[in-house]
């Protein structure tokens, strides 16, 4: 389909910021707990934009107002990310898809959908999917997790274990409430991205208290545990339904010192854990995003745009 026209991607972030920050709802769940939610545009079939691991709606601040020029688009904030009040819950993948659920059906937001997630959101996309499928028209995996991941590193990477025990040892220790001093500095991640208007700065940084970093903590652990053991067992067929899925073609480094055969090995890893992803849909796509990292919605966002569109073109010619 004939793509709409984009303006400087530096333009949008600006615009998106502005309406998120003003415009964006709390919505109530069932229990009492809230999740906040920004649309824009209108039409159908509405999609729905899932964030990875540590990022919130404005992971898509590049592309949803584009996006919007075609039809209704909404990201949202998970629990404990940004606008979103924290939850006392579990926080991996399953829980997170109950939530997704709640949202849609307290936003009153027409189904079927188009499901769009990024990095660890695919586990929570696909779980949405297996249990509401009536409820999904299609969906765009960009550079989706894959199952186990972090276990399965060891096997390409030696050196990983060491490494990744750091991390969560730090990821714990900036989830304390309060946060030890010797820490205070190394949990701001990510930072204050460039674009945000610099009076909202302050609260970028604030958002991220030690109730956010306990919801990135819980996600992270269940990540290779408790989120793909629900994929694996939950795991349905799409059908007819249509997937595309965006493969980064940049290639992998994830750990310091990681050697040339180490980034080749890790790199093909994650190509064949994503070929071998398609078969849930009889109507799978996979794209290359050359010149691009794991960050696609922000290094290559009109890879992201295009995709979206012409899944919201295929989905609209089955009517």
């Amino acid at each position: 389909m004939a793509q709409p026209a984009v303006d400087s991607f530096a333009d949008q972030a600006k615009t998106w910021w502005a309406g998120y920050l003003a415009d964006s709802k709390l919505i109530s769940l069932p229990g009492g707990r809230k999740l906040n939610l920004y649309c824009q545009g209108k039409g159908s079939p509405v999609v729905v934009l899932e964030s990875g691991l540590g990022a919130g709606a404005f992971t898509w601040r590049f592309v949803q107002a584009t996006l919007a020029h075609t039809t209704k688009v909404c990201a949202y904030d998970r629990a404990g990310y940004w606008k979103s009040p924290p939850a006392d819950d579990a926080r991996d993948a399953s829980v997170e898809a109950d939530d997704l659920a709640a949202l849609l059906k307290a936003a009153r937001l027409p189904t079927p959908y188009v499901i769009v997630a990024h990095s660890m959101g695919g586990h929570i996309a696909r779980l949405y999917a297996d249990r509401h499928l009536r409820d999904v028209a299609g969906m765009v995996l960009v550079d989706p997790s894959v199952e186990y991941q972090d276990k399965r590193l060891p096997e390409i990477i030696p050196t990983a274990p060491p490494m990744l025990a750091a991390d969560m040892a730090r990821r714990k220790a900036c989830a304390s409430d309060p946060r030890p001093a010797e820490v205070a500095g190394k949990c701001l991640d990510p930072a204050p991205p460039a674009d945000l208007p610099k009076e909202s700065a302050e609260w970028f940084v604030q958002a991220q208290a030690p109730s956010y970093s306990a919801a990135t903590l819980k996600e992270y652990q269940a990540m290779s545990a408790a989120s793909s053991d629900a994929l694996v067992a939950e795991k349905k067929s799409l059908g007819s339904r249509p997937l595309i899925l965006l493969n980064a073609g940049k290639k992998m480094v994830l750990l310091p010192g990681q050697t040339e055969p180490q980034t080749d090995a890790l790199t093909a890893f994650w190509l064949q854990q994503h070929r071998e992803m398609l078969p849930i849909s009889d109507h799978a796509e996979l794209r290359m995003v050359e010149d691009s990292g794991h960050s696609i919605p922000r290094e290559k966002p009109q890879a992201v745009i295009v995709a979206v569109n012409d899944m919201v073109a295929m989905v609209r010619g089955k009517r």
